[in-house]
Formats: C-alpha cells, structure tokens, sequence
C-alpha cells in the first residue's frame, strides 16, 4: 500500500493538470494554507494513542491480533490523510493555495502538495515500531532456540530509515525525477525566449521547443522510467553477490530462460528483511537483488525457487500485462460511466454536467482500474510461484527450459517451505491478506495442489493466459473509447470553440510565449 500511496500523493499535486480542471481564483476557496496539515497531524496524534493502546493490550494478553488491530489502524490514518489532501485540492484547491502563496518553484511545490501524505506514512511507521520490535524480538527468541545465527535489532530510527529507503523512496526517486525533468522541459521554452536578447538564435530555438513541448515531454518521461532503476538501485544499499556458486547458478537460470539482468546484487538491510526484486522494465537498466535477511534465512535450494519466482514475472511480462489491464479498464469503465451520465442529464435525472459528477465518474473508474489491478496482480503472483515449482521440477530431472516433467511432491514442498520462511522471517501472518499478493495461505495450498501435475500446463498457466488476451480486448476497447466521447448536451459546442481558441492562439508563436511569459512571472516568487 505504501507505493500506491506514494504515487497518489504525487498525483494529487498535479491533479488539477492531469485532470484537466480550470483554474479558478484560489482566494475563493473555503479553507486556507494550513487547515490540511492541521488535519494531518490530527490524524498522526489520533494514530499514535491508538498504538500506544495497542501495544499495552499486547502486552498484556500476548494475542497478536493487537499488532493486526495497530496495523488496519495504520493504513485507515494514512488513507484518511490521502482523503485529506485529495478533498484540499480537488474542493478546495489547495494546490492553488500553496502555489500562490510560496510561488510555482520546480519540485517545491508538489513537495509541499505530497507532504502530509509521505509525513503519514513515515509518522506512522514511527508509532507502530514498538509492536512491531515485539514481533521481531519474538522471532528472535525461537530463531536462537533453533540455533540460528543472531541479528542484533535496530534502533527505531533506523528501523524507520530503513523502511523510508526501501519503502517510499522506491516510488518516490522516479516520480521526483519525473516532476523536475517535465518541469524544465516545460519552461524551456520561457528561458529560451529570455535567453533571445543575448543570444540570436535563442528565439528560434523557443519556438522549436514549444512546438514540440509535448514529444520532449514523452521522451523525458521514458528516460527517466528507463534510469529510476539505475538510481534506486544506488539510494538502497547494495554490493555484488559473492555467494560461492550461487552467482553462478543465477547466471546459469537467466540464459536457461533468456532474461538478461545485471547483478545480482546483495540488499543490505541489517538482516531484517528476507525479499528478492529485479528491478527495471529492460536490459541494460534492469538488476535483480537479493537481501542479506534471504540469503541467511534459505536454503540454496530455497533461494533457487525464489530466484526462479523473480524471472518469472520479466520472462512472462507481468507487469506490462498489469498495465495493459489496469490501462484498458480504466478507458473502457471511464467511457461506460461517461455514456451514463449523458444518459442521466438526458433524461433529467441530474442538472447537467457538473464538476461533483465529473469527479464522481472519474472516481468509479480509476477504483475499478484499482480493484482490477489488485486481482490480475494476485493470479500474476500465483502464476510465478506455479513458475518457479516447474523450474524446480524440471531441474531436477534435467528437462529443458519448456520441457513438460511431472511435479513431485519434493518441489511442491520446496516451494512451501520457502513461502513459510520468508513469511516466518518478516514476521508475516500467514492468513493476511494483501492486495498484490494475496495471502500466503492461499499461496501455499496452491503449491501443494500442485504435486502431481505437469510443469506448465497448471490451472492458473490456463487462466493467465485468458487473463492476456482479455486484457487485450479490453485495451483495444478502451484505447477506441477515446476517440469517440459521447459528451454532454450542451457542452459540446463549448469545448469545441476552446478548441479552437487553444489552436489559435498556439499558431503565432510569439504570441504563445508572450502569454506564458506574463503568466510565469505573475505567479513567480
């Protein structure tokens, strides 16, 4: 949850562009500068009295639903806080407030937007470090009474730095890159046409850069994507495996399957956490990383099936397919909620087109491309393990990369006791559920109904691949939608002279940078 509250903190701050909303006279608002950051400590004090409570009832009865109780506490004040900003800017226009009153500063600005948001998440994590110490000081007991090495606990900063680091800022790094690299790509423009009076070709060059301001924009946004990799990769603490043998079975599963990844590397978290990632959408930028905690806490052959799970999602694309799904519904559910409401105004069941019905619509889609999002991602998760359990199959009786060798019960029984000990060692409930992952229940039974069948021809092998080709349908269905908008009655003539107006002004260049022109330095600093 904590990555997709990072980006929609974000897009909060770039909510009124993104959503195309007028902007209207801030000074006419309802609320002020500050109320939202009120709001937002409110929440943060409201929270830590309940864990505080929390902790004590824990200590008291030894029961671990306390710790499930802190937890839903946690994610219901960080979603009240997101709720807080999102009613600011989208009610209130607050985004509006802030840029007026501390100027359109690159960066500065959506940081401000963003931060009670990120301030939730961190505070948060902060006021709940106690119950989960307790937890891991619980582990920590049966892991020296099974003789296995001692991994001394963090203080609570640094548990808290640490779940900043490899938590917020792996959302945060390519969306901060994002922000500034389309910023002064969008006022380059402006600089150009100031730059003119020393230089004479600067001029020229401006209007080149506003005529093709949108394709720059593009290809800035790829850049980025393509390096964030690269760049979280650094903020993290990472250094090359130098396992004996493992580095060499891991370069040896990767041409096996044709995925290219550099590493692997060594994630270093003091020993608190037991993960794996591959990290980028293509090779050069793309590295897989192991942590210290997983390395300690698996067996080779455990490792083996962990590594396996993470090729799994690049060989198989997953997550171009989660985009593809999560894209596709978004159009085609918008385009549906559009055609309903023209229905609506039509029959006089609303007044018109209002701006609470605009949100309303905009609101049921993009939840639908959520709700969407989390069950592809579920079955893509299970696909993997499935993956992973056929490679393991195959490997041990030496079949090839697609070859179709029974599953035996040995590597049903790998894939489990994997999925238990990585649960064990990040003091997981096995039971919970998650909303990318599912549970590790439901994954474990899906291991052990596996034994017996053959390596790629399992259920979920058949259900992912109608999972693509739906997705598919529904893109192509979306992607179409936007050519042909319904509208509202008495709207369309309307948008249609701003058309005009916009195509305009945008044919005398001088004219266009003029404008923007008055308009930065009116709203500079």
């Amino acid at each position: 949850m904590v990555h997709a509250l990072t980006i929609l903190a974000f897009l909060l701050a770039r909510a009124r562009e993104l959503l195309g909303l007028p902007d209207v006279n801030a000074a006419t608002s309802l609320g002020g500068f500050w109320w939202p950051i009120v709001a937002t400590l409110a929440c943060i004090v409201l929270f830590h009295a309940w864990s505080v409570w929390c902790a004590g009832k824990l200590d008291k009865t030894g029961s671990y639903r306390w710790v499930l109780r802190a937890q839903r506490g946690m994610h219901a004040a960080r979603l009240g806080v997101i709720g807080i900003v999102a009613y600011a800017v989208l009610a209130q226009r607050w985004d509006q407030i802030v840029r007026l009153s501390m100027g359109d500063w690159i960066l500065l600005d959506e940081l401000v937007i963003a931060g009670p948001a990120l301030l939730a998440i961190v505070a948060t994590w902060w006021s709940i470090e106690p119950l989960e110490r307790r937890v891991r000081e619980a582990s920590l007991v049966r892991e020296l009474d099974e003789g296995k090495n001692f991994v001394p606990a963090m203080s609570r900063r640094m548990w808290v730095w640490t779940q900043v680091r490899h938590q917020v800022m792996l959302m945060a790094v390519p969306l901060v890159c994002l922000v500034v690299v389309g910023e002064c790509v969008t006022r380059l423009p402006l600089w150009m046409w100031d730059w003119s009076k020393q230089w004479e070709g600067g001029r020229d060059l401006a209007r080149w850069l506003l005529r093709w301001n949108e394709p720059l924009q593009w290809v800035g946004a790829v850049g980025v994507l393509m390096m964030a990799p690269g760049l979280v990769r650094r903020v993290w603490d990472t250094v090359p495996l130098s396992v004996p043998g493992l580095r060499e079975l891991i370069d040896g599963m990767c041409r096996r399957y044709g995925v290219r990844v550099g590493g692997p590397w060594v994630w270093r978290t003091h020993g608190q956490v037991a993960n794996a990632a591959i990290l980028g959408f293509v090779w050069p930028f793309r590295s897989m990383l192991l942590t210290d905690g997983l390395l300690e806490a698996l067996t080779p052959r455990e490792v083996e099936f962990v590594v396996a799970h993470e090729i799994a999602h690049v060989r198989e694309r997953h997550m171009l397919w989660l985009a593809i799904a999560m894209l596709g519904t978004v159009f085609a559910s918008g385009w549906v909620v559009e055609v309903g409401m023209r229905m609506m105004v039509a029959k006089g069941a609303v007044a018109g087109p209002s701006m609470a019905l605009m949100f309303a619509g905009a609101g049921v889609s993009i939840l639908i491309g959520l709700l969407v999002f989390g069950w592809v991602s579920r079955r893509f998760e299970w696909h993997a393990d499935a993956f992973a359990i056929a490679h393991l199959a195959r490997a041990a009786r030496g079949a090839s990369a697609s070859g179709a060798s029974q599953i035996a019960a040995a590597d049903a029984e790998t894939a489990r006791s994997t999925l238990r000990a990585i649960a064990a060692f990040n003091g997981m409930n096995e039971e919970a559920f998650t909303f990318r992952h599912g549970s590790i229940r439901e994954r474990l039974r899906r291991a052990a109904a596996s034994a017996g069948g053959l390596a790629g021809n399992q259920p979920i092998d058949v259900l992912v691949g109608r999972i693509k080709v739906a997705s598919l349908v529904v893109l192509v269905v979306g992607v179409a939608s936007l050519f042909w908008s319904p509208g509202f009655a008495g709207a369309d003539d309307e948008a249609q002279r701003d058309r005009r107006e916009r195509v305009t002004q945008s044919g005398d260049a001088d004219s266009t940078l003029a404008s923007f022109r008055e308009v930065a330095r009116s709203i500079a600093p």
